[in-house]
Order: C-alpha cells, then structure tokens, then sequence
C-alpha cells in the first residue's frame, strides 16, 4: 500500500501507469489470499463467540471482503487500459485513494471489534 499511495503522489506519466498496473497486479493477487486467512475457521469467530450480539457488525465486514475486491478488479482494469491513461488518469488515482482509505477503515475497524472483545473478555471496558 505504501508503494500504492507514493506512486498516487506523483503525477501521471506513461511510466506511472506500467508502475500502477504492476502494483495493483500484485494487490489482486494477494488480497484474496489475505481474505482467505482471515476467514480461515470462520470470520472474527472469536469474537462472535465471545459477543454473539456483535454478529451483524462481522458479517456486514465480512460482506465488504468482496466489495473491496470487485473494486479492485475494477481499478485495476481501468489502469490497464492504455488509451487515453494520461486524461483519464487524476480520475483514476482519486478512485484508488478513496479505495485505500475504505480499505484502511475496513481493517482498523476489524481490529477494533478483535480489541473490544480482547478487553471486555479480560475485564478491561471498552
């Protein structure tokens, strides 16, 4: 993701595009083995367990696991396609920005819920 948001930093050129099209190539190809981990033995089932009450919020994560994904799929298409990148560019690296940040709010929200219970199971309050 780093890499990801240094290239966004930088203005759009036709060596950019074949950067952002190697970088989001491997982001496509590794989050769904990092969805697979998570949801290796059931989705945050510790904390399901632990908090039935809690289960709408986890599945409604869990529901946002191929959202993310399919917009990928999507921005990464588009900075495939070589017509016209450089006009069609600040669209797409907005769109890649807004991705990351829901990404980002995706997985901190994650470990909230994990904290939360971790917490509460030990006594410690939210």
């Amino acid at each position: 993701m780093g890499d990801l948001r240094d290239l966004l930093s930088e203005p759009p050129t036709v060596a950019t595009r074949q950067q952002l099209v190697t970088i989001l190539d491997g982001m496509f190809e590794m989050l769904p083995f990092r969805i697979a981990a998570k949801e290796k033995g059931g989705y945050l089932t510790e904390v399901t367990k632990k908090f039935p009450g809690w289960a709408d919020q986890v599945n409604a994560l869990g529901a946002e696991h191929g959202i993310l994904y399919e917009e990928l799929r999507e921005l990464r298409r588009e900075a495939h396609e070589e017509s016209n990148f450089l006009s069609r560019a600040q669209p797409i690296f907005a769109s890649l920005g807004e991705w990351m940040e829901r990404f980002g709010r995706h997985e901190r929200e994650e470990r909230r819920l994990v904290q939360m219970a971790t917490n509460l199971e030990l006594g410690v309050g939210a």
